[in-house]
Parts: C-alpha cells; structure tokens; sequence
C-alpha cells in the first residue's frame, strides 16, 4: 500500500527528463529537483505505485485526504498542478491522463532504477509530514467554527507559520481592516501589515498583506489619478513575499488578482489562481477571486460554489458575502441572495455595490418599498463619499426607474429617468440601460446597449459571458438578434 514504511530503498521512477523518487517524494528533471506542493508529490506517487493503472478518483481521494478532510474541486487543482509541473508548456496529458467520471492514470514510458546508497534527503516532504499539514489545516477549521485567534497563536501549532504570537495578532487586525475595503480602512491595514514585516522579516505574510492592500486601493479607486504606482507596489511586495517562500498562495492570488484586474489577462489569473488555492486551500480570498473571473467567464455553478466556499472560510468578510450575493443574483435564485447581501450590508453599512444588488434582488421578487429603500440608503451613503462620480447618479436613477416600471409608478420611472441614449462615455451600468429600453419598447437602444456591454473592455465587469444571464434581461437573451453579437 503506498505510504507504509520500508527498510529497503524503493526504486526511482524515470520517464523521460525527469527521475522520481517514490519514498522520499521527490522528483528530479535533468538532475535539478523540482519544487513541488506536498499534496501534488504524494499524488504523483500514487499514480506511480502501477503506471499505466487506472487510480480512481475515490482511491485518490481517500489516500490524499484520509481525514475527510478535502474540499470540492481540489482533486482537479492536484491534478492540474501536477501536469503543469511535468509539462509548463503543454496541457500534461502526455504524462497524466484523465479517464472521464473514474479518475487518472499515468500514461508515458517509463523505467525502474534502483537508486545509490545515499544518506542525503531529496527535497520532497516525508508522509508524516504531509499528515502533519493536515492536522494543521484541521486547526485552522477550528478556528472557524469559533476558536480564539489568540489561543490558537499561541498553541504550538500557530495559524499562521512562522509568525510571532505578536505578529500573528498583527496580521489578523491587518486583514480585519483589509477586508473593509475602504481608504482609511486599507491605511490601518497597511500599518498592521508593515508591523509584521518589521517583527516577522523572513515570514512572506507580512509582504503578502501589503500587496493586498495596494492592490485593493488600485482596484477600488480609492485615490484620484494614475493607480499603477498602486498596481507595481503589489506586484513588488507579492515578489518579495515569493522571494520568502515561493509557494505562498497569498502571494499567487494577488499576482493572479493583478492578472485579471489591469492587465485583463483572465487565463493567467485563473491559473494563478488554482496554484493558490492548491497551496493554500483556506485562503478564503483565493477563492473569492477566482469565483470572479468564473463568473465573469459565465460559469455561473463553479463560480457560485467559489464563492460560497470564500464565505465559509471568512463567514465575516462582507465584500466576499457580496459576491455570493451577486452570484445567487445571476442564478435567479433571490431569496438566497436576498439573505447574504443583507449580511454582507450587516457587516458593513458602506458597502454600496452589496446595496445595489440587493435593490435588484428585492425589485425581481416584487419587493418594491425595500427597494427603493435601499437605493435610498446607497444614495445617502454616495452623497458622503469622497469619490462621488456624476455617472453614479444616472445610474442610480436608472435603477430607482427600473423599479418604479416594475410597481405601476410611471410617474416616479419618467422623473427619475436617465438619458437613454446608448454611448461609451460616462461609463455606465449597460444591463440597467439596456433593461429599461427593453421595458419602454425602445428594442433598438436596448440592442446597441448590449452591443456595448459586449464589445467595451472598460464598460466594468458585465461581459459577453454575464449578460445572458442578467435577470433583467431574460427576454432580451432569448432575442436572436441578441444572441447573434455574443458570437461575433
């Protein structure tokens, strides 16, 4: 059985470039080892107790998680980085080869050489090791289900390796403000983030916090001007956190983050993505950003179940209960979403976007008086931020009229209507617009609306991908002529 201890030296794997030593899960490439997570090492060595055999997805499951302890989709991670190790060009099918609903099996030539006496240790982890991390990650559960921070920073298996207890509360406080998403909020973050550099310099978290943070004040605007100085400061500290342990999944979910972000390159970032979360499993955020790009890719399910798993890691996180929030939203099913988004606002009374989905949730479930209520609220909450924008008004008076058509009020819809002319600039919310032609029979302005929202890389983050499923625009999607430009 593989894993059981052996007094003999187990022979070496060797299929093309690359040598792998089944005991001490280490794996060589022209003599130079290769880095690898211990869970895609372990994996590796399971397809390798019989290459060419079959190994089911239970029997993987089982091995690599014997506690139960696994969550959805992270088999397939396993499995991704493993290829993407073997093969960083290719897909790996060429060494590991899926069996479509059984499981895996390796599939390239291969050959058994016993290895030279050495006393030397490769690189990879030994299984007691591995088991280790798991009852570490198991910890980390605890906590979740409502142990002590500061209990668990001080047990001897600390929360967050190799951090102080000091730098350990640090950090927690950095990310507590962090998740506020809001200027002065990200200030007090970034001056938590900096005390654990100061007082854990070797540890990659301290460095990973304050890439979050830049990266947050770039993508939410926070200051006025060129925000790629933010951007580059991210980037830097996330190559510095990398620098310290360079399989920090917080690190590769900012990069991935700035992929998806400025440079709008959604391949990357989901791949970048998936390697975090294969190294840092309950890194809430990891999966909050890759939920984003799945959903604006319109995998509504994955991106859904993305999301959720993010809110069952931070349950406290109001900018991850959003996206649960916009997620049951596009799936149409409201009285879920109805729920998280009045937490997500619970949490945090300034979270505007968690408004805006809650006054279209409440508007499909003909909840009228809350919404308008809640457009209301987001109003007075706009009216004392310090980066008000003039298309916000239009936009909320888009929405205040949407409503007002849905409850009979057309009086209240026509005062509160906004140029419904279709345009590039201002940047505007274009489902909204192109809905509200729709319902005053203004088909043409509703078309070029959705060609807009299509077409436009800087219209936000309605995409091709989201529009179908906009709730608003159900008649719409079943429109030929509507479908016909999400395939041009």
């Amino acid at each position: 059985m593989f894993g059981k201890a052996s007094r003999t030296m187990a022979p070496r794997v060797v299929f093309g470039p690359f040598a792998f030593d089944r005991e001490e899960l280490a794996l060589w490439q022209d003599g130079v080892a290769v880095p690898l997570t211990p869970k895609v090492a372990e994996a590796l060595g399971i397809l390798l107790v019989e290459p060419g055999a079959l190994v089911t997805k239970e029997r993987l499951r089982e091995s690599l998680w014997p506690d139960g302890f696994v969550e959805d989709g992270n088999l397939t991670q396993t499995i991704y980085l493993l290829r993407k190790a073997l093969d960083p060009e290719g897909d790996g099918r060429a060494f590991v080869d899926t069996v479509p609903r059984r499981g895996y099996r390796f599939v390239a030539p291969f050959t058994l050489v016993e290895p030279p006496p050495s006393k030397t240790r490769g690189l990879g982890l030994p299984l007691r090791t591995i088991r280790l991390r798991l009852a570490f990650a198991a910890l980390f559960v605890v906590l979740l289900l409502g142990g002590s921070l500061i209990e668990v920073a001080q047990s001897r298996n600390r929360l967050y390796p190799g951090l102080s207890v000091e730098s350990s509360r640090e950090y927690a406080l950095g990310r507590y403000y962090w998740n506020k998403r809001s200027l002065d909020a990200t200030h007090t973050s970034i001056a938590y983030f900096e005390d654990v550099v100061r007082l854990s310099p070797r540890s990659a978290l301290g460095y990973a916090g304050l890439a979050d943070s830049y990266v947050m004040i770039a993508n939410h605007a926070m200051v006025k001007g060129d925000l790629k100085p933010y951007y580059k400061k991210a980037e830097q500290y996330a190559d510095q956190a990398l620098q310290r342990d360079p399989q920090s999944g917080e690190a590769l979910a900012t990069l991935g983050f700035i992929a998806y972000d400025r440079d709008h390159d959604r391949n990357r970032a989901e791949r970048l993505l998936r390697m975090a979360i294969a190294l840092r499993p309950l890194y809430a955020s990891a999966h909050e950003f890759l939920g984003v790009i799945l959903l604006e890719r319109g995998n509504v399910v994955e991106g859904t179940d993305e999301t959720k798993r993010a809110a069952e890691l931070d349950p406290l996180s109001s900018p991850i209960l959003l996206w649960v929030g916009i997620a049951y939203y596009y799936e149409h099913h409201f009285e879920e979403g109805r729920r998280v988004l009045h937490q997500a606002i619970d949490l945090d009374p300034h979270n505007g976007s968690a408004m805006w989905y809650l006054a279209l949730t409440d508007e499909r479930l003909g909840q009228t008086g809350e919404a308008l209520a809640t457009i209301a609220q987001d109003r007075r909450e706009m009216a004392n931020s310090h980066f008000h924008e003039k298309n916000e008004d239009a936009e909320l008076n888009a929405l205040t009229a949407l409503v007002a058509l849905h409850d009979g009020n057309e009086k209240l819809a026509m005062k509160m209507l906004p140029d419904l002319k279709p345009r590039a600039k201002p940047k505007v919310d274009v489902a909204i617009m192109a809905a509200l032609c729709a319902r005053l029979d203004r088909r043409d302005d509703a078309y070029e609306w959705w060609r807009i929202g299509v077409h436009d890389k800087e219209m936000g983050w309605v995409t091709r991908a989201m529009l179908p499923y906009d709730p608003q625009l159900t008649e719409l999607a079943g429109d030929d002529r509507f479908r016909a430009i999400l395939q041009t």
